[in-house]
């Protein structure tokens, strides 16, 4: 798959917020767990696929010319 090296930067920065995105909610999630578990059960599902398609996009990346 051959990319513009604009778009490769963009992709790049989309990883690396995805993951830190994702694990930040995660984190924050077992913070807020004793407070509300309802909603700190919903931030780790959010957070978890947030970091999954950080994972899927480092798959697309590591695939591109």
């Amino acid at each position: 798959m051959n990319i513009n090296p604009r778009h490769q930067g963009l992709v790049d920065t989309a990883i690396w917020l995805c993951i830190y995105g994702g694990l930040l909610s995660i984190v924050i999630s077992v913070a807020l767990e004793p407070d509300d578990g309802d909603i700190a059960f919903w931030l780790a599902c959010v957070g978890s696929l947030v970091t999954a398609v950080g994972i899927g996009l480092i798959y697309i990346r590591s695939r591109m010319k």
